[in-house]
């Protein structure tokens, strides 16, 4: 596809800083998978979406997508997945391009090696590139944006994060896990699980709810097996190497899997089993689980409801569980202190987290953005004993606390965090640790969810 004139936005008159978007579209589409357990490409309307609660305007992005084959068009076969892989990005690319201010940096897609995976060529270096260009335009004054977002986890972008910060252009990584990590060579932003729904252009905020009914499906300690329930299921495919089935559920679109011998033969995709659930699998830290299900329901000893004791960061959890404590790695913003929460023991010994443990209304809202924007009011908040007893009961670790009001409401708030320099007036996008309904006088409880956002609108 041939590279074309950018598209100029009107003005930003929002009130919201205004940032050009560099996407790096597979790899925000594998966040999303892992998420939801449901792959999506990102859409115009949902960046916008997505990171206006994050006192961000989108005037501009710029996707990166593999849409030609990298070893020539003698590498594709006919019906091989290269060939359908490059047919839905370059479908995905042409309605990118009619939405004004949305441009594709058109990379590449090949078989790897062992022609099992598909592999991405240049759209790391095109991200770069195109980092560069946006922050020479806006040190310039050529631009509408103001700062620069990138929608991706790759740390081979930090090069290009350098070069925008040497030019005084705002930067942030943006991603739902690691980018906080990575705090002294790039500003950064956590995508809560709401964010992410909103830029895949998610309407059904159902999707929201997919962990809570994993967990409300498996076999937990307290359920008597007389009450799991056998649940529909449509095969998507086969793998006869090793007797596994993969699955999806019919209401939901939950993925599973099953041994061959749990299904009647022939197995074809497309057909529709009931299965009970036995059991789940997660393949890492922050991977969305998978159903494990066979023809007769059975115990589940992997699995153990845990109560959410603190939070160690944004992402990181200690649960209490069957006597012990744990480490959990949650998606951002998820499971305040207090929760339930069903998690899963590792054969190592790790635990993986699956979901929320309670139905109904005294479950927190996952349908509800957590995040909210703080501008502090005092740097170097001298703890009362009771905000100290508090903050040890909520946050397991050190860290520093300021106190700000919410933008959103005007609402006195305490914030922990860990920005250095932070200044009375700064601005940080931030999320709910804990927050006292029954006590109007107690100030919410916040922490740090991105790096500073600049003070003055452009």
């Amino acid at each position: 596809m041939a590279m074309r004139e950018r598209p100029q936005p009107p003005a930003v008159g929002s009130g919201r800083f205004p940032v050009a978007v560099v996407v790096d579209g597979w790899n925000v589409r594998s966040q999303i998978s892992r998420a939801f357990g449901q792959a999506r490409h990102v859409t115009y309307p949902g960046l916008v979406g997505g990171l206006r609660v994050y006192g961000l305007q989108v005037v501009s992005a710029d996707l990166a997508l593999g849409i030609d084959p990298a070893d020539g068009p003698p590498s594709v076969k006919p019906g091989s997945r290269l060939e359908k892989a490059l047919a839905d990005n370059s479908e995905f690319a042409r309605r990118w391009e009619r939405t004004p201010g949305a441009t594709v940096l058109p990379g590449r897609l090949r078989m790897s090696d062992s022609g099992t995976d598909l592999e991405e060529k240049l759209v790391d270096v095109l991200c770069a590139v195109q980092i560069c260009r946006l922050a020479t335009q806006i040190r310039r004054g050529d631009a509408n944006a103001g700062g620069i977002v990138v929608l991706s986890r790759d740390m081979d972008l930090i090069p290009a994060y350098q070069f925008a910060h040497e030019l005084g252009v705002p930067i942030w990584a943006a991603a739902r896990e690691t980018v906080h990590r990575r705090r002294d060579d790039h500003g950064w932003l956590l995508l809560d699980d709401v964010a992410l729904a909103t830029i895949a252009g998610f309407r059904d905020r159902s999707v929201l709810d997919r962990r809570a009914q994993v967990a409300s499906w498996l076999p937990r300690p307290d359920l008597a097996l007389k009450d799991v329930t056998a649940r529909r299921m449509v095969i998507s495919n086969a793998d006869p190497a090793n007797r596994q089935l993969g699955l999806f559920s019919q209401v939901g679109g939950l993925p599973a899997a099953a041994p061959t011998t749990a299904v009647p033969h022939p197995a074809r995709p497309g057909k529709l089993v009931d299965l009970f659930p036995v059991g789940a699998f997660v393949k890492d830290q922050g991977a969305f689980p998978v159903l494990s299900m066979d023809r007769h329901p059975r115990r589940a000893p992997e699995i153990a409801v845990g109560t959410v004791e603190c939070w160690l960061d944004q992402t990181r959890r200690q649960v209490r569980s069957c006597g012990a404590t744990y480490l959990l790695h949650v998606p951002a913003g998820s499971a305040p202190p207090g929760d339930r929460v069903l998690i899963l023991a590792t054969t190592d010994g790790r635990m993986r987290y699956i979901g929320p443990a309670e139905d109904g209304p005294e479950r927190t809202s996952q349908h509800q953005s957590r995040v909210l924007i703080a501008r502090i009011t005092d740097a170097r908040r001298r703890l009362s004993a009771h905000d100290y007893r508090r903050v040890r009961a909520a946050i397991g670790r050190q860290m520093v606390y300021a106190t700000g009001l919410l933008e959103q409401s005007g609402q006195p708030a305490l914030v922990a965090h860990e920005e250095p320099g932070l200044l009375s007036g700064d601005r940080l996008p931030t999320v709910i640790v804990e927050n006292r309904d029954d006590s109007p006088d107690v100030r919410p409880l916040v922490m740090q969810l991105g790096s500073r956002l600049p003070r003055a609108i452009l």
